[in-house]
């Protein structure tokens, strides 16, 4: 329609252009392939005035042969069909870009909510998450045009074997695009709708591999009871000695032992399910405690890194049992630091007492 009786641009016009060549027009109205340096290379230009501002703009395509003959007469097409419904497409190209990835938007969402977290641990868990499941499936994609089929695909591989991430993953999803739609970047949230798209299957709980209750005692007289007891080796010990998680160990507070009660409170914005959780200390936990409290390696931090400065990371704990080669429950699995709270349960709590 935007024709006006005259013949569109044609690939050996296109290929024959060249420096001295005068402008090629296309058949499109404004629309005209520019000569460049190069011979057999044209820019492709729209010329036109904007229906917002009334001023005149230079809407550039790509050059050509990057950008063939067919898909310019398409790009000016759509870009003439804009202009007649008052819309000025540079300013609409524009607007299009401005519309961030999924990636871009998790990592500006992560940014944004990174202080409400728990811990540097909490912190870095929720972005490498999305790092090993999501972004390689949809990171590229703008947030815009992805549908509740596009996060099944991310989340049906977690659903059966790994119901814990999957939850979390999930959330975390969840979380970005109630962001982008806070933002109006899109109309709607898929994840409301992808849980009929997930397949559920009958699986069986896989557990942490543990080690086995009555090896714990060894393993600690032999990895564990070396003085200077301190750092991963004494965090990994009242671990044991008190049946907790380890991210509640290594984030234990000076403030939240209280040695003439012997007891250790931990507060719900630290724990699992956000509800306070009170521990009664052994003899073994507060001679421990005592000892560390001693040293004096932090103000705060109970079991602080080697920097003093920081709490210990997960794998700081693990790294003793695999150095170690801690037998587990599981055939060829070395005993993780999360299989002691099953191995042991709360009426263990002092089995693994240390003979010094």
């Amino acid at each position: 329609m935007w024709a006006k009786n005259m013949a569109k641009i044609t690939d050996r016009q296109a290929r024959n252009i060249k420096p001295e060549s005068k402008a090629i027009r296309t058949g499109i109205t404004g629309f005209t392939l520019i000569p460049t340096n190069r011979a057999g290379v044209g820019r492709w230009r729209l010329r036109y005035v904007s229906p917002t501002t009334g001023k005149r703009r230079d809407f550039t395509m790509g050059t050509y042969p990057d950008v063939g003959v067919a898909t310019a007469l398409r790009l000016a097409s759509e870009a003439r069909e804009l202009i007649a419904q008052d819309i000025d497409p540079i300013d609409n190209r524009q607007a299009s870009k401005e519309v961030p990835t999924f990636e871009q938007a998790a990592v500006r969402r992560w940014k944004e909510i990174k202080p409400r977290f728990k811990s540097e641990i909490t912190v870095q868990n929720w972005i490498s998450s999305m790092r090993r499941h999501v972004f390689p499936v949809i990171g590229n994609r703008k947030v815009d045009t992805l549908r509740p089929r596009d996060f099944a695909k991310v989340l049906q591989p977690l659903y059966d074997q790994y119901k814990d991430t999957n939850r979390k993953v999930h959330q975390h999803c969840d979380e970005v695009m109630r962001w982008a739609w806070a933002h109006e970047y899109i109309q709607a949230n898929p994840l409301d709708a992808v849980e009929p798209l997930l397949v559920k299957r009958s699986v069986t709980t896989v557990h942490h591999p543990a080690m086995p209750w009555g090896d714990v005692w060894r393993f600690v007289q032999e990895h564990l009871s070396t003085k200077p007891i301190t750092g991963a080796k004494a965090c990994l010990l009242f671990l044991i000695l008190t049946a907790t998680r380890s991210g509640e160990a290594r984030g234990a507070r000076w403030a939240e032992i209280d040695f003439e009660n012997r007891l250790w409170t931990i507060p719900a914005q630290r724990m699992k399910q956000d509800r306070e959780h009170r521990i009664p200390l052994s003899d073994a936990a507060v001679a421990l405690l005592k000892e560390q409290r001693e040293y004096g390696l932090h103000p705060e931090l109970v079991f602080p890194s080697a920097r003093a400065k920081t709490e210990l990371s997960d794998m700081g704990l693990l790294n003793i049992l695999r150095k170690a080669k801690a037998k587990s429950d599981t055939q060829g699995r070395t005993a993780t630091v999360h299989g002691f709270p099953r191995a042991l349960g709360t009426g263990q709590q002092t089995m693994a007492t240390p003979q010094t």
